[in-house]
């Protein structure tokens, strides 16, 4: 018996091992988080391991082709689990054709082309809490036949986005106070559209929108019009957020090697500006914009970065790296989502100024982790949050030309 691989430091483990049809090589899932996974391939015999994907997002389960020149695995995309085939030499990577969702732990069989799968599909609701009366059950805000989630609520008025998933694709909607139906605000046909943020002023809402793995950044007027691009690049783009004055929209990439926040102004007139220098993810920035708040990258916690100062101080140390977007920035103190052991995900508030800490409420079913999933109004009296209802498990197979 012998070891095979041996995972850096900061590294969850390896997982998922399949050799190839002619058993020259291993292919084998690294976690450095649940929630940030890629497939690496490493000889039989032994030796350096090679990533065959650099997405970090989450993977359940991969398959070799019989001709062992391919891998099939499912992996997240926008939060729905799709098959993506992948050639052994890494060239190229797409999605597989298969017209089903929630696709899951890939199996073909030897020397034929039958492909089973275990399909998941699962639809998200939003529900409403009262925080003035904490303990009251929660109630869904939407009809039945809403797939939807991410909800974001206006800073200024009680209008709310949210991301509904009509058919294969996400688009953004808006939930007006006074009407009784949300309706379609921007979407993109072959797109995915996620974590909307809206301005300081309320006049416009920042989001992501995806093809595959390329994210770039777009706005929308909040009261309805055309979609700006704001950024077209190779790079990924993620986790928008405004400045107040609304000059700046804060973002997430790679650009630099590590996820760092960046910033790009609105009117794009000169390039895009590195902000943080030692990491970071998901991040909003205060009322007087004096400090940047961020989580970073698979680390659990929250920083703040004195803007005009430099320097960086850490604010919470207990925000699972699961829910880097799952916390509220507002002018008293921070609304997050406290995942415990027994699986329960109380939400909770830290006073800015005392730096004290006190549960808000409970949910009745854990807050999803991974995107948005939770939002407070601008006068603190209501909290939107996700629900995940499971559907069904069902074991599938289809007939595939390899």
């Amino acid at each position: 018996r012998r070891g095979l691989t041996e995972p850096p430091g900061g590294i969850l483990g390896d997982t998922d091992p399949s050799f190839s049809p002619d058993g020259r090589w291993l292919a084998f899932t690294r976690q450095v988080h649940p929630q940030d996974n890629d497939l690496f391939l490493i000889p039989a015999q032994g030796g350096t391991p090679r990533a065959m994907t650099q997405y970090h997002r989450p993977v359940r389960g991969h398959t070799w082709t019989s001709d062992g020149e391919h891998l099939l695995f499912a992996i997240q995309q926008q939060g729905v689990f799709q098959l993506w085939q992948l050639r052994l030499d890494g060239s190229r990577s797409r999605p597989f054709p298969l017209d089903d969702v929630e696709t899951t732990y890939p199996r073909l069989a030897y020397g034929s082309a039958r492909l089973v799968y275990l399909r998941q599909p699962t639809r998200s609701r939003i529900w409403k809490q009262d925080l003035l009366n904490p303990t009251s059950p929660p109630e869904p805000v939407l009809p039945p036949r809403f797939d939807a989630r991410q909800p974001a609520f206006s800073p200024v008025d009680d209008r709310w986005v949210f991301i509904a998933v009509p058919n294969r694709y996400n688009e953004l909607w808006l939930q007006e106070p006074d009407s009784n139906a949300p309706s379609p605000l921007a979407s993109l046909p072959g797109h995915w559209i996620n974590i909307p943020r809206w301005s300081a002023d309320g006049e416009q809402v920042v989001f992501t929108v995806s093809e595959g793995f390329n994210f770039d950044l777009y706005r929308v007027p909040s009261g309805g019009g055309s979609l700006e691009a704001l950024t077209r690049t190779a790079q990924q783009e993620l986790a928008p957020s405004w400045s107040p004055d609304g000059a700046w929209v804060y973002y997430a990439s790679r650009e630099s090697g590590d996820w760092d926040v960046w910033r790009i102004p609105v009117d794009k007139s000169t390039e895009p500006e590195q902000v943080t220098l030692a990491g970071g993810r998901v991040s909003m920035a205060d009322a007087q914009g004096t400090w940047l708040y961020y989580t970073k990258s698979q680390t659990a916690g929250l920083w703040r970065k004195n803007l005009a100062e430099g320097f960086e101080e850490q604010i919470l140390t207990t925000l699972d790296p699961a829910d880097s977007g799952n916390w509220v920035l507002t002018r008293q103190g921070i609304y997050f989502v406290q995942r415990l052991p027994d699986g329960t995900t109380p939400v909770l508030f830290f006073d800015l100024a005392s730096e004290t800490t006190t549960t808000v409420f409970t949910p009745p079913q854990p807050i999803p982790g991974f995107l948005p999933a939770l939002t407070i109004s601008h006068n603190h009296r209501q909290a939107l949050f996700t629900q995940t209802e499971w559907l069904e498990n069902d074991l599938m197979q289809v007939e595939i030309t390899e």
